[in-house]
This record gives structure tokens, sequence and C-alpha cells, in this order.
């Protein structure tokens, strides 16, 4: 299993200072001077710490949920709240709670963020099935957990939620596991990270011949990657295969006219057998 290095290299209880030999006197002399943020009784941060670990700590709790997953390096739904757990069983602090979402059993703990595992499983309570599907499908591909391991730390939880982990698949990004569950829902036959001679792998494959490629939140429209995609499109488009390149924000935000789109394609027989063979015919007859 790997993660992200431990979050007390700059959150941290100033019981570890004291354990190091650093006395109390110490700890002061260094806040004092500005290199040390005392956040709350017991915690301390180094300047320039992640915000969001800062908050969550200055606020009664520790980094959790969909929080932890995304500061673990998973890939997470949107979400536009701070989601933490307490460390105790007092309320959170009432200085600036808004979007902050508290997940989880309050419970000590000696780490400013939750880890993997813990992150995972208090993030039910707040992830639909598919974004679950997608957390465990970055986790995968990220390698920070094998399914052995998956199949462990879901154990405690009802069983609708751990067969979630049969809907998995290789899936190189959130919005690819999006739409490759959202199709499978309609019954539609998808293959995700498929390998095609002389292409290379690409997103998801619908019937015999229709490509989907899902381009990421970040993904540029210049320079040499736009310029490889579109190499990419030219060469499937001349091998028979169609090819249809989707936005972060059409399967986002804009999904249910995507959808009826790709739909349509599909009772048209756009990614069928016959589709494959004419578009092979044509790519022959103009080489």
């Amino acid at each position: 299993m790997m993660s992200r290095p431990p979050a007390p290299a700059t959150v941290f209880r100033v019981s570890e200072l004291l354990a190091e030999g650093h006395t109390r006197r110490d700890v002061q002399r260094l806040t004092e001077a500005g290199r040390l943020v005392r956040l709350r009784p017991g915690w301390l941060s180094l300047p320039g710490a992640d915000p969001a670990v800062v908050r969550a700590v200055s606020l009664g709790g520790v980094l959790s949920c969909v929080s932890a997953l995304a500061w673990h390096g998973v890939w997470v739904p949107e979400h536009n709240q701070l989601h933490l757990r307490r460390t105790g069983a007092g309320r959170l602090s009432p200085l600036h709670v808004g979007g902050v979402r508290d997940c989880g059993r309050p419970a000590p703990t000696p780490s400013a963020v939750d880890p993997l595992a813990v992150a995972l499983r208090n993030s039910t309570s707040c992830l639909t099935a598919e974004g679950f599907v997608v957390v465990l499908d970055s986790i995968l591909n990220l390698r920070l957990m094998g399914r052995a391991n998956l199949i462990e730390v879901l154990a405690p939880l009802p069983g609708r939620q751990r067969r979630l982990l049969e809907k998995c698949d290789r899936s190189e990004a959130g919005t690819e596991s999006m739409v490759r569950l959202r199709l499978r829902s309609k019954g539609v036959k998808v293959r995700s990270q498929v390998s095609i001679p002389g292409v290379g792998r690409v997103d998801l494959l619908v019937g015999d011949c229709l490509v989907i490629e899902v381009d990421s939140r970040e993904h540029h429209t210049k320079g040499p990657a736009y310029e490889a995609d579109r190499e990419r499109d030219r060469r499937l488009t001349a091998r028979g295969y169609r090819v249809v390149r989707l936005t972060y924000q059409q399967v986002v935000h804009d999904w249910a006219r995507v959808e009826a789109d790709l739909l349509r394609m599909i009772r048209q027989d756009l990614h069928g057998a016959r589709a494959a063979r004419d578009g092979k015919l044509l790519g022959q007859q103009g080489a």
C-alpha cells in the first residue's frame, strides 16, 4: 500500500515534539518566532502547511472522507465542502464552519489526515454509488491499494457497498469511470483501456468500433498533447473506428445531452460490426 508522506511532517501534535526531546519552552519560543503556528490546544503546524489540513485541525478535527482521499492523491468527484472527522466528543469550533462536513465517528488520532483506509470507509456516507466506484477505480489505478487490500478494508461495510468493488475496471481518470458506469447501466457493452494496433490504448470502446476518449479537467487544447490526440483520432478513423471525444465539463455537468447523443449513435448501430466493416473497407479504398 502506498500513499503520500504522513501529515505530521507539516501538521502535528505538541506531544510529538516533546517525545523528540524538545521542551515546552522550545515550543513556545518557536511559536513566538513564527516558526510554528498554534492551531488549537495540543496541535501545531509549520508555516505554509496544507490549508485544508490546517483548517480541519483548527476546527477540532482531522482531514477525512473525500478531502483526505484527495490529499492522498485519489481522484474524487467534485465537492464544495471540507470533510473532516472530529477527534473528540465536543462540537466543532463555531468559527468559520460554513462549508464544512463532519464525517465519521469522533475518535482520538495521532495524525492530522485520516489514513487512506479510514478515509475510504468514511466516504461511503458522502459519495453516491457511482462516486464510490470512481474512487475505488482511482485507488486501483494509482496502485495505492490492490484488490485484496480493498476487500479487507471494505469488509466492515454493508454488502451493497462491498459489492461495488465488482464494478471496478481499468480506468485512468474519474470521468472515464463515470462514462463507463453510466453506459453500462443502460445495457451498453463498454470495454476500458483497449489496445488497438497502430494506435495504442483508448479510454473506452463501445461495441466493435465506437471509441470514446475522455479528456481530464486539466486537459490542454494546445501544444504537444493536443497534436498527439488529433493524430490518434486520425489513425483510429483510418482504421475504421468512430471517435467521440468528451470533455470534463460535458461528462460532469452536461451528461444528459451527451448520453442522449451516444445512445442515438448506438441505436443507429454506429458502433456495431457492420459499421466497423464498412469503415475498414472505406479505409482500405482510401489507402
